[in-house]
């Protein structure tokens, strides 16, 4: 009994962690961003707006990524002592596999990206994204968004996995 209950336990905190993960993702890139650009004026202020929610956002992924890393080898743990088929492992190899990729990209965007698109828009003049300066923030910024494309969908095979072995 108590193990059932740990069992479930730890799929409902890695379904959790993955919940915010996808409800920010999709937040931040359809909700978030494009209200603010479209209220402030100052395309400088609310970059800058959008900068802030994105590094508290990158925080948030970390510590969901680390949740749902400890709640797959907890539950692997709690299953060490029975036979489990190829297929569990494959499953379980397949999560933390994805779970690493998704923290991997996370942590690049957050400690490499993100704050390379800030010191180029540290260069703007007048407040402007003008020239080179405009065309190296349009190209990592273009690299933002293709890795956070990425990884929503490397999230959404995450959750059609835990989705899928759940069901059966």
């Amino acid at each position: 009994m108590r193990k059932n209950c740990l069992l479930w336990t730890t799929t409902f905190v890695q379904f959790l962690a993955l919940s915010l993960w996808i409800g920010g993702m999709v937040a931040v890139a359809i909700l978030v961003a494009p209200a603010v650009f479209k209220v402030l004026d100052d395309k400088m202020v609310a970059g800058e707006v959008v900068e802030g929610a994105l590094r508290r956002f990158n925080w948030m992924c970390y510590g969901c990524g680390l949740l749902m890393l400890v709640a797959v080898f907890f539950r692997t743990r709690l299953l060490q002592e029975q036979p489990v088929d190829l297929r569990f492992k494959l499953w379980t190899a397949s999560q933390l596999l994805l779970i690493v990729l998704m923290l991997a990209i996370a942590c690049y965007l957050g400690f490499s990206l993100l704050p390379k698109m800030d010191v180029v828009a540290g260069m703007a003049t007048g407040g402007k994204l003008e020239g080179a300066v405009k065309q190296g923030f349009d190209s990592l910024h273009a690299v933002y968004s293709g890795l956070s494309h990425l990884n929503l969908l490397l999230a959404l095979i995450l959750l059609g996995l835990m989705v899928g072995k759940n069901r059966s």
